[in-house]
């Protein structure tokens, strides 16, 4: 007498640490089995897939930060090999009325930061170590990119500019914490 069986697939759910790093690599996933991230750094990033076999999952271009969850994805592909980058793209800085909103951010090291000031003026912006990145201009509007200290220690970085009323608005840069 013949058995019914049915084969059943497991969703891996791969767990981003708080530092935007992968907290289980080497996972190996059966065909047909289902992935789904979780991003439990404080800022969004994004999964870029590389293989030689062409598509295996999808890129997956933002998780939200702090819980954040991808889509399940099945394999598209049996018996292949696939590699994951995980990227964050630049935390944006609103400048606002001369307050920077929000006032504390989170980056990996070498990650990005970028003004958009929503104000009609032009701001000085100094940071605290200097050379963390670069003082100078915030002009109106979306600014350049500016890239952090890469490596693996914790550091803080604060920032202050003059606003038109006589106030500073000052915020903080937090890095691979």
């Amino acid at each position: 007498m013949a058995t019914a069986y049915e084969v059943l697939y497991q969703t891996w759910l791969l767990n981003i640490t708080v530092q935007g790093g992968a907290s289980q690599p080497d996972n190996k996933i059966a065909n047909g089995d289902w992935i789904e991230f979780q991003n439990n750094a404080p800022f969004p990033v994004s999964i870029t897939f590389t293989t030689t076999s062409g598509t295996v999952f999808n890129n997956i271009p933002s998780i939200p930060a702090s819980g954040g969850r991808s889509t399940p994805q099945q394999v598209q592909k049996s018996n292949v090999t696939v590699n994951y980058t995980i990227t964050s793209g630049p935390m944006q800085i609103n400048i606002q009325g001369g307050q920077p909103n929000p006032k504390t951010i989170s980056i990996p090291p070498a990650g990005q930061i970028q003004f958009d000031n929503l104000d009609s003026v032009t701001y000085n912006v100094s940071f605290n170590p200097v050379n963390s990145f670069p003082n100078g201009p915030v002009q109106p509007g979306m600014n350049s990119v500016q890239t952090g200290p890469s490596g693996n220690q914790a550091q803080t970085i604060t920032y202050s500019f003059p606003s038109a009323d006589g106030t500073n608005g000052t915020g903080t840069v937090k890095v691979n914490s």
